[in-house]
């Protein structure tokens, strides 16, 4: 019986494996993949980060089907657990910004072969160009470290219930243009503090300490979402474009979603109103 602890332990090494496979990869890992996506970046080192941590997770014993960006569904026997992983969240920013701009490694564990996002267990985030690690575990809160801490500190979200201009808003301008969506962000844009770093899995981290107020994404890979049990265990609000909680809904590994995070609830109902 694999414990929580145990669960964390895992994903925490494996974060090391992608980060070490990131760094053999050397500039050959920036070689572009090309397949029939005109818009998602694939390299050499997104295909090596995703075999490195297939192996890594087949050999560690852990009943678990997995399930990664570039690879698929690699092994699916309705094992007790179900572990993802996105290789290299803004591998445009890895592959054109020379370490300027954030990419991140995010993994994930959910319990069951089918299961809900309440059935989030455990979720680990890296941002590869600080060092930034953020971790969360179900029903024991979530937790930050750079580079340079000694230990991991427990995080909160901002608390911020505020849209204004100041109101630190982060969104996928892609994802929001190629969506339809661009006058939403418009919206945003004129209301409050708009960034995009180019990977939404660090945006949602970003939201768990405080290093955002709020993600807006109108189609969110299940990847990148991996990072949704940061926000619930810092306090934070996650739904739908309608309001509705993602607790319930069952995890499609293929699947794109339209997300509001936010430090608060009276913030997400605020960026809501906005975006109706």
């Amino acid at each position: 019986m694999w414990t929580l602890e145990q669960l964390q332990n895992l994903c925490m090494d494996a974060l090391s494996v992608a980060t070490e496979t990131i760094k053999k990869t050397g500039s050959a890992g920036k070689v572009e993949v090309v397949d029939n996506d005109a818009v998602n970046t694939s390299t050499q080192a997104d295909h090596a980060v995703s075999e490195a941590l297939c192996s890594f997770f087949q050999n560690s014993g852990v009943p678990a089907d997995l399930h990664s960006e570039e690879l698929g569904t690699v092994a699916y026997s309705g094992a007790e657990f179900f572990i993802g992983w996105d290789d290299i969240d803004g591998t445009d920013n890895w592959r054109r910004a020379d370490g300027s701009m954030p990419y991140a490694t995010i993994i994930f564990v959910y319990k069951g072969a089918q299961p809900k996002f309440k059935d989030a267990l455990v979720a680990v985030v890296r941002e590869h160009v600080s060092g930034n690690t953020w971790y969360a575990v179900k029903g024991k809160g979530c937790y930050f470290k750079t580079k340079d801490m000694k230990s991991f500190q427990p995080c909160h979200t901002s608390g911020e219930t505020q849209l204004y201009k100041k109101t630190a808003v982060r969104i996928d301008s892609l994802a929001m243009r190629d969506s339809g969506h661009a006058d939403i962000a418009g919206r945003l844009i004129e209301r409050a503090w708009v960034k995009d770093a180019g990977s939404s899995g660090y945006h949602v981290a970003a939201v768990s300490n405080g290093h955002a107020d709020a993600f807006v994404n109108s189609a969110c890979k299940t990847h990148e979402f991996g990072a949704y049990l940061l926000i619930t265990e810092a306090g934070g609000f996650v739904s739908d474009w309608q309001g509705n909680s993602y607790a319930d809904f069952t995890v499609d590994f293929n699947g794109k979603y339209p997300i509001v995070c936010a430090a608060t609830e009276e913030l997400g109902k605020k960026i809501l109103k906005l975006i109706e």
